[in-house]
Formats: structure tokens, C-alpha cells, sequence
């Protein structure tokens, strides 16, 4: 199973439903909520909370009591005593999720303009080159984009954040790919599963979102295309519903 969720967390929210999401909130996302100074931030966390959980309530059964939380040590979530693996990213007026029954990782990133130069320095050559290569500024901006939300799939799938440099493993198109969206990770020292401790052997697919957006879902199942096309959209009155 595997399925992908996405909500436009500017999709008009108005201050009462607000107040109803918030509500629904565990009470370990309402305290960082709490936190909060900036009334945006603080609307876009509210948002993207509730539809977190109204997700993992869907795919879980859990529609009662508190969702059973824990983290790794590099911070990223998962659920106690369960066999759902999920993660989510946001960007821009999205925020997006996976839900599997095998560990996932995805990232929806927002184009923004003069990031080659990040590339150069955080990627791997034939990474960089293949950028170059793309054509005109944009189209070259846009692969950026391709390789950064590929890149943080992986990085997130394997559970290890900031801690692996991001020219320390390559992207590259699977030689028995039925189709140009479909990648895998190579290095001469594959980076080591924080979760399993084996050395993985991921499927990573990416695909345009929306216009100036890229998605990009890393996992180990060969359905991952068909998730990420094909994204399953919940707005502001279903979750209140």
C-alpha cells in the first residue's frame, strides 16, 4: 500500500474553521503551535497538523485519543507499535504526505530562481553536469529543482536528516526504468539505514506537481509512480468534516 496525500494550505481558511482544526490537533502539536508569533506560520502549521493526522487517522483507524508519536534519533516521526510509514513536506501553498506499508520519504519543493550555484557546490558532478546540460536558464533551474526534491526523498526515506551531505550519494536514472521519472541512489559507500541498518535499494520517482513545483517520492515499491501521479487531494471541510 501506498498512497499520497496533498492539501493548499492557502485554500481559504477561514478564522473559525481555524479554531475547529486547532481543536482537533494532539496536544503535543497544539503546544508548538503555541509557539508560534507569526499569524501566517502559525495558520499554515494549524493546517498542515490537522492534515497530517486526519490522514494517519484514515489509513490507521485510530479516530480516537492521541496519535502514539515517536521519533528517531535525527527527529523524524513514526507511529508506535505500527506498520504505517509516512512522512510529509510542504512548500509554498502545498504540503504534501506519504503513507505506505514500507518506509517512504517525499519532498515538494517551490521553483526559485538563481540556485545553480548550489548545485555546484552540493552535488555530485554528473549531477551538476546533467543540470547544465538542460538547456536554457529555466529548464536548467527546473532540473535543479528535479534532483534537490529527489535528493530530499532519499535523505528523509532513510531516516538520517542533515546529517549525510547531499554530495555524498548520486541520483541516477534506473538502467531498467520503464519511463525518465524513475531513479536510484549510487556511491562508492552507500549511506547506511538508520532505521534498518542495511544498506538500501530504493526506487526514487519525481514529477512536476504543479506549474513551478516539483515532487519527488522515494520508497521501495514499484507503484510509487502511479501514488505520485496521481495524489489524492483532502481540503479544509473534509478534515472538519
Amino acid at each position: 500500500m501506498l498512497k499520497c496525500y496533498y492539501i493548499n494550505l492557502e485554500g481559504g481558511c477561514s478564522y473559525e474553521q481555524s479554531l475547529v482544526l486547532y481543536k482537533k490537533l494532539s496536544a503535543e502539536r497544539r503546544a508548538k503551535v503555541d509557539k508560534l508569533k507569526n499569524a501566517e506560520v502559525r495558520a499554515k502549521q494549524i493546517i498542515s497538523g490537522a492534515f497530517l493526522e486526519y490522514c494517519l487517522r484514515l489509513e490507521t483507524g485510530i479516530l480516537e485519543g492521541e496519535l502514539p508519536f515517536q521519533y528517531n534519533e535525527h527527529g523524524k516521526p513514526y507511529l508506535k507499535n505500527s506498520n504505517i510509514h509516512f512522512n510529509m513536506s510542504h512548500s509554498g501553498e502545498y504540503a504534501v504526505l506519504a503513507v505506505g506499508d514500507s518506509r517512504v520519504g517525499i519532498d515538494v519543493e517551490r521553483l526559485r530562481k538563481n540556485r545553480l550555484s548550489v548545485a555546484r557546490r552540493c552535488f555530485c558532478p554528473e549531477e551538476y553536469a546533467d543540470i547544465m546540460s538542460a538547456g536554457d536558464k529555466l529548464l536548467q533551474e527546473l532540473r535543479f529543482l528535479e534532483y534537490w526534491t529527489m535528493k530530499e526523498a532519499y535523505v528523509k526515506y532513510i531516516g538520517a536528516g542533515l546529517s549525510i551531505p547531499l554530495n555524498s550519494f548520486c541520483i541516477v536514472r534506473r538502467d531498467d526504468a520503464a519511463n525518465e521519472e524513475s531513479y536510484t541512489v549510487t556511491t562508492d559507500n552507500t549511506p547506511v539505514s538508520m532505521e534498518s541498518n542495511t544498506q538500501d535499494n530504493c526506487i526514487i520517482y519525481v514529477s512536476e506537481f504543479a506549474k513551478g513545483y516539483r515532487m519527488a517520492l522515494c520508497t521501495e515499491t514499484d507503484v510509487g509512480a502511479e501514488a505520485l501521479r496521481n495524489p489524492i487531494e483532502v481540503d479544509i471541510l473534509r478534515m472538519i468534516g
